[in-house]
């Protein structure tokens, strides 16, 4: 029997443009950093090699040091999905995970009551330097490269080589967040808006060639760029000779088309969460049991924007525990999965959003406080762009097949053929990396919405 490799590759690239009032350069030279500029995070070795009970217990402590980023994450995709009301019947997808690692570099930089909407709004409740350790540690054990997964960080400031930064922001985040410090030249428009898009190119494997536009440098002179790549292989893959041409209805039942439907039985976890009002399926990634997609279909008759306000409430925890639940009283029960295969694409600004969630002053000229990053600067803009593609590969996996079945009675369905919600998660970590809504204007056999709202 022939089946293929299942694979789903993520970018999220979280950009955020700063711009400075007049300030005449100092004297002294720009580093342009001695890490690799694309790879995992290289971190500076402080202590001497540990067993592996004390990193486990060091990752643990560092895990429940970053809750924060959860509470962020969850609030966050509520606040995004609020915004789309005004955009019905749209797919958008986020990097909860990539914004909150590029707004803590800000935090670096920022002072007074500047900083202060900054840690309230990302939920940090420990000291910078608390902070910057876990950082380090969850940065480091998210970085995966292996035959199933891959999952690579990017962290950028493209500084001005006519603007030098604070000196001492450099060395903080070069060092203790393994971000690369990259010169260009922002009077030179054209030059460095191709340089920044080769870069990011680069270390989006491709999916984001073009994110910045020569438009955004008008008065720019710092880029911070956070991107996360996530490419994953499905535990149990689907195969592509079952995949059938499939009607997808909108949260009414009116039907908008077709979708390409992959299907499969296997024995994966699922429950129905009364306080989230969905059902949740499991869909593990490769051997490590890691990382995962939860595939959340909101009960007929609740909008996914209910489920999203609702996750907040009910957080990575909460679902997990009851999928263990599940797990345990269901163990051995195999479930027809229904799943369309897709692309999408989101690009829009974050400015409105973190405003409505309390980060308001770093966009103002008057208000604006990031003199420990430099001068008289202020964020001018804050965008995100995403890709994602679930899709069949054309490949045998000889060592890879669906789980086998017992002959019992006809399994139950999880059938996806309405707007729902995907997260794709660090388990262990209860990070969530990606959030996201598939809902698109107009299903067909081949789907790529491109999303782009202003701020």
């Amino acid at each position: 029997m022939h089946f293929v490799k299942s694979f789903l590759y993520i970018l999220a690239l979280a950009c955020l443009l700063i711009t400075s009032g007049l300030w005449l350069p100092s004297n002294g030279q720009l580093s342009t950093g001695s890490r690799p500029l694309f790879g995992p995070p290289v971190f500076p070795s402080s202590t001497p090699a540990k067993t592996n009970r004390n990193r486990n217990a060091l990752l643990e402590n560092q895990i429940r040091s970053l809750k924060g980023a959860e509470t962020f994450a969850l609030k966050f995709f509520a606040q995004l999905s609020n915004e789309h009301l005004k955009m019905p019947n749209s797919n958008y997808m986020i990097s909860p995970f990539a914004v909150w690692s590029l707004l803590l570099l800000l935090t670096e930089g920022a002072v007074g009551n500047t900083l202060k909407e900054l840690r309230d709004t990302l939920h940090i409740d420990h000291d910078q330097q608390v902070i910057r350790a876990a950082y380090r540690q969850i940065a480091s054990y998210l970085t995966v490269n292996t035959t199933t997964i891959e999952v690579a960080s990017f962290n950028a400031l493209f500084t001005d080589v006519n603007k030098p930064v604070n000196r001492d922001y450099e060395i903080v985040v070069e060092r203790v967040y393994g971000s690369a410090l990259i010169p260009v030249d922002y009077q030179d428009v054209n030059n460095t808006f191709t340089k920044i898009n080769d870069d990011i190119s680069k270390a989006t494997r491709g999916l984001l060639p073009y994110t910045v536009t020569p438009q955004d440098f008008k008065e720019a002179n710092l880029l911070l760029i956070s991107s996360l790549y996530f490419k994953g292989q499905w535990r149990y893959p689907f195969n592509s000779a079952d995949t059938r041409p499939a009607t997808f209805y909108d949260e009414f039942g009116n039907s908008l088309g077709f979708v390409q439907m992959m299907t499969q039985n296997g024995t994966f976890v699922y429950a129905g969460i009364q306080d989230l009002e969905a059902h949740v399926l499991e869909l593990p990634y490769g051997t490590q049991n890691r990382l995962s997609m939860l595939v959340i279909l909101p009960k007929k008759g609740v909008t996914v924007n209910k489920v999203a306000n609702n996750l907040r409430d009910v957080g990575l925890v909460g679902i997990f525990r009851q999928l263990l639940s599940a797990a345990e009283d269901f163990e051995g029960e195999s479930v027809e999965v229904f799943l369309p295969k897709f692309t999408t694409q989101s690009h829009f600004s974050l400015r409105t959003i973190l405003t409505n969630m309390g980060i308001a002053d770093v966009f103002e000229p008057a208000f604006a406080d990031l003199s420990k990053l430099s001068k008289n600067v202020f964020v001018s803009s804050i965008f995100h762009a995403t890709r994602i593609i679930v899709n069949e590969e054309g490949t045998e996996a000889a060592a890879i097949t669906t789980a086998v079945l017992a002959n019992k009675s006809i399994p139950p369905k999880f059938y996806v053929d309405r707007p729902f919600l995907y997260l794709i998660v660090e388990k262990k970590a209860n990070l969530l990396l990606f959030a996201a809504v598939f809902f698109p204007l107009a299903a067909c056999l081949s789907l790529l919405v491109l999303l782009d709202t202003s701020g």
